[in-house]
């Protein structure tokens, strides 16, 4: 399932960064949850997600109002 979802996120890139990712050692099958069912079928239609590595990038204005702060205080 990891090399799967590797091969199709990932297509293009040359390195990946991994601190944000788990191996599953076990699944548990969950039919429902408060009255809620979900149910996954296959389908031919093209999917085109968009990965999400967790991280967010901090804006350059952001940093140097911290670094500017930093020297007012030293």
């Amino acid at each position: 399932m990891k090399t799967r979802a590797k091969s199709e996120l990932l297509r293009g890139k040359n390195a990946v960064h991994t601190d944000d990712l788990f191996d599953i050692d076990d699944c548990l099958e969950i039919n429902s949850v408060d009255g809620y069912h979900v149910v996954l079928e296959p389908t031919s239609e093209p999917e085109h997600l968009v990965p999400n590595n967790g991280y967010h990038i901090i804006p350059k204005a952001v940093i140097e109002a911290h670094l500017r702060k930093q020297n007012t205080f030293v």
